[in-house]
């Protein structure tokens, strides 16, 4: 899967099947379990309710099945973007019932946890009951957020770039951590002879996917929030009047 990543070290692969077989502990006053399996399947209840279409999944137990690692990718008719979930959860009360949703995450049992928009809920009373909208919450953001993301895609497209903003762009991107100063002769590079044909023209949509193609060589644990900051600074630039209407 391409857009969500599930990393892990001393794990092991499992299925859904696979997840059935894990006893769950027993509830107490204050403790509430919540089965690996009906997590998952709010999560794939919110998508296909909103139409998302069950593209890949991945699923990773340590501790033996007592901590519980899973990501899920969708395709959207709605949106060109792919869209990720990941989840989290545990039966040793290590964990709470976590969710993280968005163009990419990345999951793993090192206990790294990214995305665009994360949501959390602790093993408690009622957990059960609140479930089922905090899976919605997460997966609403995240195509709110995409359909967003498609109309700052369209007014990139169209926002040319003349060689002052771009130089200023890329130092703005090192500024802000996005990218080291060993990137900018590799990004420079990509903006003068593009990968692909459908970058050739000079426009903002165009230096945002140079930096893409860049970023792509960047450890996966900081590709999500350096992606997300680099969005956010082409925003600022060309995408915030539109957005604002």
């Amino acid at each position: 899967m391409q857009h969500a990543t599930l990393c892990h070290y001393k794990g092991t692969r499992t299925t859904r099947e696979g997840l059935e077989t894990i006893p769950l502990p027993p509830a107490s006053a204050t403790y509430q379990p919540v089965p690996y399996n009906h997590l998952i399947d709010l999560v794939l209840k919110a998508t296909s309710d909103r139409s998302l279409e069950l593209a890949g999944e991945d699923h990773c137990i340590s501790r033996e099945g007592q901590r519980y690692f899973g990501v899920f990718e969708f395709n959207s008719p709605s949106t060109e973007h792919a869209l990720a979930v990941g989840i989290r959860s545990s039966y040793d009360q290590s964990m709470t019932n976590s969710l993280a949703s968005g163009i990419k995450v990345f999951v793993c049992e090192n206990m790294s946890f990214n995305g665009e928009f994360t949501l959390f809920r602790k093993h408690t009373k009622f957990v059960l009951r609140d479930l089922p909208g905090i899976v919605g919450r997460s997966v609403d953001n995240v195509i709110a957020a995409h359909l967003q993301q498609e109309v700052l895609d369209a007014a990139l497209r169209e926002y040319d770039l003349g060689t002052a903003e771009v130089n200023d762009l890329i130092i703005k991107s090192f500024e802000r951590g996005v990218i080291g100063c060993h990137a900018i002769p590799k990004i420079l590079k990509e903006w003068a002879a593009p990968s692909y044909p459908e970058f050739k023209p000079r426009s903002a949509y165009s230096l945002l996917n140079c930096f893409t193609q860049v970023l792509k060589e960047s450890p996966i644990m900081e590709m999500v929030e350096r992606t997300t900051t680099l969005n956010s600074l082409f925003k600022e630039r060309v995408g915030k009047d539109i957005l604002a209407t």
